[in-house]
């Protein structure tokens, strides 16, 4: 229910269960609502963009370079007007699905409205990077000591630089 807070872990389903209720029409029992996302948005702690409306890989979809832009640019433009429209706010942000994209693909976004666009490239950003081109830091499941000591280490660039570059996978 919204406004509670649990008392006992749930048993979140993994992405691959994910797909499969997906596929047997039960998405809600793995997605949130509207609501639940307007709630986290409303906490001040979360703050809810694009990752695309169909999470599709385009380029594997539609060989044909005019029709793949063609549905990514349709694709855009769903999800940020239905981010906008349901949470009342402006959503300017987009991480690409698969880390997939080209140049191609951020001038459709950017011609959309994006603002910031996030990709799959590990690493921090630097005061003077490329808001087309943003990378992340991956936290993955870890226990609370391990993800204090990333937060750490990626809250420098410098040392997040070096440690990068130790440390690469």
């Amino acid at each position: 229910p919204t406004g509670t807070f649990m008392d006992t872990p749930m048993d979140m389903p993994t992405h691959k269960q994910c797909n499969a209720l997906v596929e047997e029409g039960k998405g809600a029992e793995c997605s949130l609502s509207w609501d639940e996302l307007a709630e986290m948005e409303a906490s001040g702690c979360i703050e809810v963009q694009s990752h695309t409306h169909s999470h599709l890989r385009w380029d594997k979809l539609y060989p044909d370079r005019e029709e793949r832009l063609d549905q990514l640019r349709r694709d855009l433009i769903m999800s940020k007007q239905a981010i906008e429209s349901r949470l009342n706010k402006i959503c300017d942000c987009l991480c690409w699905p698969w880390g997939a994209f080209d140049e191609d693909y951020v001038k459709a976004a950017s011609d959309a409205g994006f603002e910031l666009l996030f990709t799959t490239e590990r690493g921090t950003n630097a005061d003077d990077c490329d808001f087309k081109r943003l990378r992340r830091v991956a936290i993955g499941d870890v226990s609370p000591f391990t993800l204090r000591k990333k937060l750490f280490i990626h809250s420098s660039a410098w040392i997040s630089s070096a440690y990068m570059g130790l440390f690469k996978r």
